[in-house]
C-alpha cells in the first residue's frame, strides 16, 4: 500500500495512520426541487491493525464530514451488522470528523473493511449549488452541480477528503425525469423509473431515472463531481464529446471544436498516453466559480470564456486537459504541495500550446521552430506579470506566496490559493529545465516522471529526489555542478517572487530565455498609454502609437488585446487612469465590438473604467456580476468597488453582494464575503 501523507486540512488522513479508502460506492438521489441530496457511500477501507489499541486511532476509521447528517453505518462485510460511530467538534474550516467503531474481525479475505454510510446533505453543502429553473438558459428545468476542490467533497459524503488518498468509484445518481445526469467517470447507462431509495438502494419508483457510472483510475475525492439539468451533447471527436444546455450547444460545440482533440493530440505527445477513455467537456451555468475544473473525464468550463470563436480563452481547455496527467495521474500529496498540481499543469499547458503554434506555423511554410519558441515566450511572460502582481497585492513576505506553503495550522486551503502555485511553480520548472540544458533534455524526464508515478499522490521532497537521481546520472560535470548549486530552499520555502525574477541576464533566468517578441507589441502600447499620462491628470499623449510587426492595435487577435489590457492594469495599479484617457484606449484596440462577445475583456475593461472612477460603469459591472459567478471575475470587481474612493462604488458593493450572493455558489459567496470584510 502506499505511504500516505499526513495532510493537515483533513481529520481523516492525520487521524488513519497507515489507512486508506481503496474503493467506493455512491448512491445518490438529488431532489432539485427542494434542493436535497440523499443516499448511501459504501467505502472499501484497509486500515494497519483494526481492533487493537497500539496506536492512537486503532480500532477506529474517521473520515471527514462537512454538515452532513449521518443516519447509520454499517459493516458489510459479513456478518454485516451496524457499528457504532461518532461526529466529533466542528472545526470552521475543516468540518466535523466522522469515528467509526471497527471489530477485530471486520477485515474481509481481501484485507479490506466495507462500510456503508447512510445520510443527507444538509442545505449548507458547500461543494453543490441548486440552480432554479430561470437561473438556466433554457428557463424550463432546474440544474445542479459539484466543485469539490478543495476540501468540499466531504460536504457532499463522507470520505478522506485529501488529495493523497485515491480511490475507484462507481456511482448511481437519481434524478426526476427528464434531467439527465453527467459525471466525471465512464457512463454505464441509464434505468428508467428507478431511483436511489432512503437505505441507497436503487428501487423501482415512477418518475425517476438512475444514471450509473464508473471511475477506474483511482481518484482523490476533490475530483468526484457531477452535474443535473436538461443536457444534450455534440461530438467534437472519438473521444470527445461537449455537454451543454441544448439551447447553448452549437456555440459550445463551434468554440471548441477546432482546438480540442489538437490540445490532447500535442499533450499526449509530450506527456504520454491519455489513459481516462473518454475526455469530454460541460460547458456548465455561468454561476460556476471557476474557468475550469479539470474532473476526469468530464472538463467542467464556464461559459465566459466563449469568446465568439476569437480563440483567447481557449487555452482553459487545454489546461484542464493538461491536468489529466499533472494533477489527476499524479496528484499532490497534500494542499501545502498544490504547486505539483498547478505549476506542473501550467508548463505543460504551455508546451501545448507552443506545439500547436509550431505545427500551424509548419502547415502554412514558416519556422515551426520560431513559432514554438514566440508562443512559448508570450504566455510565459503574461504569467510572470501575473506573478509579480500577485505577490505585489499579496505582499513579498506573506507565507502563502511561498511555493510550498505551511498549512499546519487547520487554515481553509481555499485561502492559500492564488496563482502562486501556477506562475511560481512554472517559473521554477522553466529554471530546473534550463538547469539541465533546456527542453531536449528536460522532456524526457518530464514524461518519465508521469510514467513513473502515474496513479500516485506525491510531495515535493519526492520530486527534487527523483530529479537528482535522474540527472545526476546523464548530465556531464560542469551540468552537475550546476544542480548541486540550486538554492532549493530559495524556491520552495522562501516567500515573495523567486530568485532570478528580476535578473533579466543571467543564462540561468527563465525572463533571460523567454522569446518575447510576441509581447512587445503589448507592451510598447501599455507603455505608451502609461507613460503618456503618468500622474494620472488627463494628459494626451504626444504623438502617436507607432504599430510594429504585430500590426495596428484595432486589428490584434483576442489574445494580445486580453495581454494589453492585463499590463496596462499592472502598470496602473497605484495610479489610476484619467477618464480622458479611456476613449483613447477604446478606440486604438477597438474595443466596443470586443465586449458583448469576450467576458474576458469586458471584465478588464470594466475594472480599469471603475479604477479611473468612471461612474458609467456602474451598470455594466452590476450586469455582471448579476449573471457571473466566476470567481476570477467577481472577486476582483467587488475589491475594486468597495476599495473606491467613490461613495457611491462602496455603498453598491455592499448592496449588491446581499442582492447576489444567494446565485453565487458557496465558495465563490465564502470567498466574496470575506474579500468584503477585509477591506
Amino acid at each position: 500500500m502506499p505511504f500516505v501523507v499526513r495532510d493537515p486540512s483533513s481529520f481523516a488522513s492525520m487521524a488513519t495512520a497507515g489507512g486508506s479508502v481503496r474503493r467506493a460506492s455512491l448512491n445518490l438521489r438529488i431532489s432539485p426541487e427542494d434542493a436535497s441530496i440523499a443516499g448511501a457511500a459504501t467505502l472499501a477501507v484497509v486500515v494497519q491493525k483494526p481492533g487493537v489499541g497500539e496506536a492512537e486511532g486503532a480500532g477506529t476509521f474517521v473520515l471527514d464530514t462537512r454538515a452532513l447528517a449521518v443516519q447509520r453505518v454499517c459493516l458489510e462485510t459479513a456478518p454485516a451488522r451496524e457499528l457504532a460511530f461518532s461526529l466529533g467538534v466542528e472545526d470552521a474550516h475543516l468540518g466535523t470528523p466522522l469515528s467509526i467503531s471497527l471489530p477485530p474481525d471486520a477485515e474481509n479475505e481481501n484485507g479490506e473493511i466495507v462500510i456503508k454510510v447512510q445520510y443527507a446533505c444538509s442545505p449548507e453543502c458547500s461543494a453543490v449549488q441548486f440552480l432554479k429553473k430561470e437561473q438556466t438558459l433554457g428557463k424550463s428545468h432546474p440544474y445542479v452541480f459539484t466543485q469539490c476542490q478543495a476540501i468540499h467533497a466531504r460536504s457532499l459524503f463522507p470520505c478522506m477528503d485529501s488529495p493523497g488518498v485515491k480511490f475507484t468509484y462507481e456511482a448511481n445518481v437519481s434524478v426526476p425525469a427528464p434531467l439527465s445526469v453527467a459525471m466525471a467517470a465512464l457512463p454505464q447507462g441509464v434505468t428508467e423509473n428507478a431511483a436511489v431509495a432512503e437505505d441507497g438502494s436503487v428501487t423501482e419508483e415512477d418518475g425517476w431515472r438512475t444514471f450509473h457510472f464508473k471511475q477506474p483510475t483511482p481518484v482523490p475525492a476533490y475530483l468526484v463531481a457531477f452535474a443535473a439539468g436538461n443536457l444534450a451533447k455534440k461530438a467534437i471527436s472519438d473521444r470527445i464529446d461537449v455537454y451543454c444546455e441544448p439551447e447553448g450547444l452549437e456555440e459550445a460545440h463551434a468554440e471548441f471544436a477546432p482546438v480540442a482533440e489538437r490540445y490532447l493530440v500535442a499533450a499526449e505527445d509530450i506527456a504520454g498516453p491519455y489513459t481516462w477513455g473518454r475526455c469530454d467537456l460541460l460547458v456548465l451555468p455561468f454561476s460556476f466559480p471557476y474557468g475550469g475544473m479539470e474532473n476526469p473525464c468530464l472538463t467542467f468550463v464556464t461559459p465566459s470564456i466563449l469568446s465568439g470563436g476569437d480563440g483567447s480563452q481557449t487555452h482553459v481547455i487545454a489546461h484542464e486537459i493538461a491536468h489529466s496527467w499533472t494533477g489527476n495521474l499524479v496528484s499532490c500529496a497534500s494542499w501545502e504541495h498544490f504547486w505539483l498540481n498547478e505549476g506542473f499543469t501550467v508548463f505543460l499547458e504551455r508546451k501545448i500550446l507552443a506545439r500547436i503554434a509550431a505545427d500551424d506555423a509548419a502547415s502554412s511554410g514558416g519556422d515551426a521552430k520560431v513559432a514554438h519558441a514566440r508562443e512559448f515566450g508570450f504566455q510565459a511572460l503574461g504569467g510572470a506579470q501575473e506573478l509579480k502582481e500577485t505577490v505585489g497585492r499579496m505582499g513579498p513576505d506573506h507565507r502563502f506566496t511561498c511555493l510550498v506553503p505551511d498549512l499546519s495550522t487547520g487554515e481553509d486551503p481555499d485561502d492559500a490559493f492564488s496563482k502562486i502555485p501556477y506562475e511560481k511553480g512554472f517559473y521554477t520548472l522553466v529554471y530546473l529545465e534550463l538547469c539541465v540544458g533546456g527542453d531536449e533534455e528536460f522532456n524526457p524526464f518530464f514524461k518519465a516522471w508521469l510514467a513513473t508515478k502515474a496513479n500516485m499522490s506525491v510531495h515535493t521532497e519526492e520530486f527534487k529526489t527523483a530529479y537528482l537521481d535522474y540527472f545526476n546520472s546523464k548530465v556531464d560535470l560542469p551540468r552537475r555542478a550546476v544542480l548541486e548549486s540550486i538554492d532549493w530552499n530559495s524556491w520552495l520555502h522562501k516567500p515573495g517572487l523567486p530568485p532570478l525574477f528580476d535578473d533579466t541576464s543571467a543564462s540561468l533566468s527563465p525572463h533571460a530565455n523567454y522569446d518575447a517578441t510576441l509581447r512587445d507589441g503589448v507592451m510598447r502600447l501599455a507603455s505608451y498609454f502609461h507613460h503618456s499620462d503618468i500622474m494620472g491628470i488627463g494628459t494626451p499623449p504626444a504623438s502617436a502609437f507607432v504599430p510594429g510587426p504585430e500590426g495596428d492595435p484595432s486589428t490584434w487577435p483576442g489574445p494580445l488585446v486580453v495581454a494589453f489590457l492585463t499590463e496596462l492594469s499592472v502598470h496602473r495599479a497605484s495610479t489610476p487612469l484619467h477618464m480622458n484617457t479611456l476613449p483613447l484606449i477604446s478606440s486604438c484596440v477597438a474595443l466596443s465590438p470586443r465586449l458583448d462577445r469576450n467576458l474576458e475583456v469586458q471584465f478588464l475593461w470594466l475594472k480599469l473604467r471603475l479604477r479611473a472612477g468612471d461612474s458609467s460603469a456602474l451598470d455594466g459591472t452590476c450586469a455582471l456580476l448579476r449573471t457571473c459567478g466566476r470567481m476570477k471575475y467577481v472577486r476582483p470587481l467587488f475589491q475594486t468597488l468597495i476599495s473606491s474612493k467613490v461613495p457611491e462604488f462602496r455603498e453598491r458593493a455592499s448592496t449588491l453582494f446581499e442582492e447576489v450572493k444567494g446565485t453565487y455558489h458557496p465558495i465563490a459567496s465564502k470567498m466574496v464575503s470575506r474579500d468584503l470584510q477585509c477591506e
